[in-house]
C-alpha cells in the first residue's frame, strides 16, 4: 500500500515542480522591454539648461568667442552622451532616429568651430550658420515629437522659432524643385531666319505658395554633359495655380537642360 501511495506523490511532485520551472521561465521571457524616450527628453533639457548656463555667464561672455562656443556645445554634447542614448531602445522610432542626427549635427559642430574663425562665424551662408539652422531645425521636430521640458524658456522659444522655420523653407524649397522638374520646354516654329531658337513651356505654380518674385536658372548642356549656355526665369505675383508661359532663346546646341531655383520672395 505505501509502494503505491509513494507511485502516485511522485508524479504529483514532478507535475508541481514543473510548473514552477515553466512559471519562472515564462517570468523571465516576458519582461517588459525598457525604453529611454523618456529619460533622453529629460536629459537633452537638462543638457541644453546647462549650455544655457554656461552661456549667460560672466566666465562665458570674457572668454574668447570661439572658446565660449566651443565649451558651451560640449557642455551640451557630454550632458547627452552620458546617456550613451545611440545604444538604447526608444519606444518611438521617429525619436530614436532625431536623437541619432542630433547627436551627429553636435558632433559636427565641435568640427566646424576646431577650423572656424571669428569672422567665418558670421557669414549667413558659412558652415556655422547652416550647423545652427540644422541643429534648430532637428530640435524642432523632437520637440513635436515630445515636448522638451527646458526651464529656459526664452531661448529655447527662439530655437524652436528659427528650426521651425527652417523646416518650412525646407518643405517649401523641395515643392519648388519638384514643381520645376515638370517644366518641359518645346521648340517654338521659326517666323524668319535665325541661329537662334525660341523655347517655350506652360508652368502651373503648384507649391502652395504665392511669390512676390521669382527666378530660375535653365542649364544648357550638350551630349558630354558640359554646359554650354545659361538662361533664366524671371516671374512676378505668381499665384498658387497659376498658369504662366516662360520662355528663352539661344544660339546654342544642347540635348539636356536643366532648371533650378534661384531665388525667391514669398507674399507675406
Amino acid at each position: 500500500m505505501k509502494k503505491s501511495i509513494c507511485k502516485k506523490v511522485i508524479p504529483v511532485v514532478m507535475a508541481v515542480f514543473s510548473i514552477i520551472i515553466f512559471v519562472g521561465c515564462n517570468s523571465k521571457t516576458t519582461q517588459k522591454t525598457k525604453y529611454y524616450d523618456e529619460q533622453y527628453i529629460k536629459t537633452l533639457a537638462i543638457s541644453l539648461d546647462d549650455r544655457w548656463e554656461y552661456s549667460e555667464s560672466k566666465s562665458a561672455k570674457d572668454a574668447d568667442l570661439l572658446d565660449s562656443l566651443t565649451k558651451a556645445l560640449t557642455i551640451e554634447y557630454d550632458g547627452l552622451k552620458k546617456g550613451n542614448f545611440s545604444e538604447k531602445k526608444f519606444k518611438n522610432s521617429k525619436l530614436k532616429e532625431l536623437a541619432l542626427s542630433y547627436n551627429n549635427e553636435l558632433k559636427n559642430g565641435i568640427e566646424i568651430l576646431k577650423k572656424a574663425t571669428k569672422s567665418s562665424l558670421y557669414e549667413s551662408d558659412g558652415k556655422w550658420a547652416i550647423h545652427y539652422n540644422n541643429r534648430t531645425k532637428l530640435l524642432s521636430e523632437i520637440n513635436e515629437v515630445k515636448g522638451i521640458p527646458v526651464k529656459n524658456k526664452t531661448i529655447f522659444k527662439e530655437l524652436i522659432n528659427n528650426g521651425s522655420e527652417v523646416k518650412e523653407n525646407k518643405e517649401l524649397e523641395d515643392k519648388i524643385e519638384t514643381n520645376l522638374s515638370k517644366i518641359v520646354f518645346s521648340e517654338k516654329p521659326k517666323e524668319y531666319e535665325s541661329s537662334y531658337k525660341d523655347y517655350e513651356a506652360v508652368v502651373i505654380n503648384e507649391t502652395g505658395t504665392n511669390f512676390k518674385s521669382f527666378s530660375a536658372k535653365i542649364y544648357l548642356e550638350d551630349e558630354s554633359g558640359t554646359r554650354v549656355d545659361t538662361e533664366y526665369i524671371y516671374l512676378n505675383d505668381w499665384a498658387t495655380n497659376q498658369k504662366v508661359t516662360v520662355d528663352f532663346s539661344t544660339d546654342k546646341v544642347f540635348s539636356t537642360l536643366k532648371i533650378v531655383k534661384d531665388y525667391f520672395t514669398v507674399e507675406k
